[in-house]
C-alpha cells in the first residue's frame, strides 16, 4: 500500500521554506535596493501572479532542501537516529499498523525540527545585517539571541522526539498518542 499524502506533509516544507525566504528578504533588504524595483513592478496584476506562483514553488523546494540539509548535518554530527519502517513493523508485528501511524507522525515532527535548525542558523546573519538599521540595537541582539536559542532548541527537540519514539517502541502495550 502506498502512503497517502496529507496536507500536513506539505505544510512543514512550506513553513520551513517561508522562514528561509523571510531570512533572505531581511538580508537582501539590508544590503541592496532590489526591493524598490520589486515594489514598483509588483503593482501590476500580471507581475504579482508571476511572482506569487514562482515564490510558492521556490518556497516549497527551498523547504525540502533545508530539511534535507538539517538531516544531513545531524547525520554528520552523529546525533541522528535512523529507523527502518520495515524493521520496526517486524519488531512489533502485533502492532504493525499502530507503529506505522506513529512512525509517520514522528517522521513529520522530526523533519520540521531538522529543517528548523539550519533555518534559525541562517536567520542569524540576516538579522545581524538588518540590525545595522535598527534604532534600538538591543532589539537586534535580542532577535539574534532568540534565533540562536531556537536553533539549539530545534536540535534538542529533534533528539527528544527520537528518544520518545524509542520509548514508544519499547513499551509493552503501545497506545496511539503516547508521543503526544
Amino acid at each position: 500500500m502506498l502512503p497517502s499524502t496529507e496536507i500536513s506533509d506539505l505544510t512543514g516544507a512550506f513553513g520551513i521554506g517561508a522562514m528561509n525566504v523571510l531570512s533572505l528578504f531581511i538580508a537582501l533588504d539590508a544590503t541592496t535596493p532590489v526591493f524598490q524595483l520589486v515594489e514598483s513592478n509588483a503593482q501590476t496584476t500580471s507581475w504579482a501572479v508571476f511572482i506569487s506562483l514562482g515564490l510558492a514553488a521556490a518556497t516549497y523546494v527551498l523547504g525540502i532542501l533545508v530539511i534535507s540539509l538539517g538531516a544531513f548535518l545531524r547525520t554528520m554530527l552523529g546525533s541522528r537516529d535512523e529507523f527502518s519502517l520495515l524493521a520496526l513493523s517486524a519488531l512489533r508485528p502485533d502492532f504493525a499498523d499502530l507503529v506505522q501511524v506513529e512512525y509517520r507522525q514522528f517522521e513529520k515532527r522530526r523533519r520540521v525540527l531538522e529543517g528548523s535548525f539550519p533555518t534559525f542558523a541562517l536567520a542569524v546573519p540576516a538579522l545581524w545585517l538588518e540590525m545595522i538599521y535598527f534604532d534600538v540595537p538591543v532589539l537586534g541582539w535580542t532577535l539574534i539571541a532568540l534565533a540562536l536559542i531556537c536553533c539549539a532548541g530545534a536540535l534538542v527537540l529533534a533528539k527528544a522526539s527520537e528518544i520518545e519514539f524509542r520509548r514508544f517502541l519499547s513499551s509493552e502495550t503501545p497506545v496511539s498518542g503516547d508521543l503526544i
